[in-house]
């Protein structure tokens, strides 16, 4: 694996995206979230606030064969879809500075848009009215609006499967949606948890009542209650690894260090 961006070089990885240093304001960027970091975020960032974009629907349209499935068995993670009336609620998180940048695109997977897995879009983020912004070291409710009027409109970066990439599925009939979910995990963990921790998340966050993945949710959970198993359990079957704690040597009596 290429070693990771010098965190001095925005513009460069702008380049890699085919982004303008003009998408870059006053070394601020803004990133959407609208899958698994919505709930697993991972990386650093300054302020986050709750809003939409337009255009677009929220589809489990692209192949993981790593993270959340296998080259044989590849799991259904979450996409953008051009779809002209719709609209994906999500996540703004406030990037600032070279370092905090390069750090969360870095995780985010942005070598990924090299051999044309996915595209980086610039997309309209509408902020929701009644959501402020909250700070990456704060909890529960959102506060301070960190300068951004309410109902504001702002551009974010945001990463779609493209559609001739070799992992894009496209659409499949909802029971086998399902099934095929059910059926994959990877490196991550069960492709189970990326669905249904992500229905969690927009069901007690965000003001959306998005279909496509709350019947994936319910086809689940019923699949596997027929099946005698639970959500919970199969996720818990396919955890990855705890990385070990480091051993401590025992201290040495004061006496004996004399």
């Amino acid at each position: 694996m290429d070693d990771p961006f010098d965190p001095g070089d925005v513009h460069g990885l702008l380049d890699l995206v085919d982004l303008r240093p003009d998408d870059l304001d006053d070394d601020e960027l803004w990133v959407f979230g609208y899958g698994s970091i919505l709930w697993k975020t991972g990386f650093r960032y300054s302020s986050k606030v709750i809003g939409y974009v337009s255009g677009h629907v929220r589809r489990f349209w692209q192949g993981s064969v790593i993270h959340r499935g296998t080259p044989q068995s590849p799991g259904r993670v979450a996409t953008l879809v051009p779809c002209e009336e719709g609209r994906v609620w999500g996540v703004a998180y406030q990037l600032k500075g070279p370092e905090m940048i390069t750090g969360a695109l870095n995780h985010l997977g942005i070598r990924e848009c090299q051999d044309g897995s996915y595209m980086a879009l610039m997309l309209n983020f509408n902020q929701s009215s009644s959501s402020s912004s909250s700070s990456s070291s704060s909890s529960g409710c959102l506060d301070d609006n960190g300068g951004l009027g309410e109902g504001r409109s702002f551009r974010v970066l945001a990463f779609s499967a493209a559609r001739d990439n070799v992992l894009y599925l496209g659409p499949i009939e909802a029971d086998r949606l399902a099934d095929a979910v059910i059926s994959c995990s990877g490196s991550c963990g069960h492709n189970v948890e990326y669905v249904v921790r992500l229905a969690e998340f927009v069901r007690r966050n965000l003001p959306d009542d998005d279909r496509h993945l709350f019947d994936l949710e319910d086809r689940i959970r019923r699949k596997l209650e027929e099946r005698g198993s639970s959500v919970e359990l199969l996720i818990a079957a396919h955890a990855p690894p705890q990385p070990s704690a480091p051993r401590t040597l025992p201290r040495r009596n004061s006496a004996m260090t004399g």
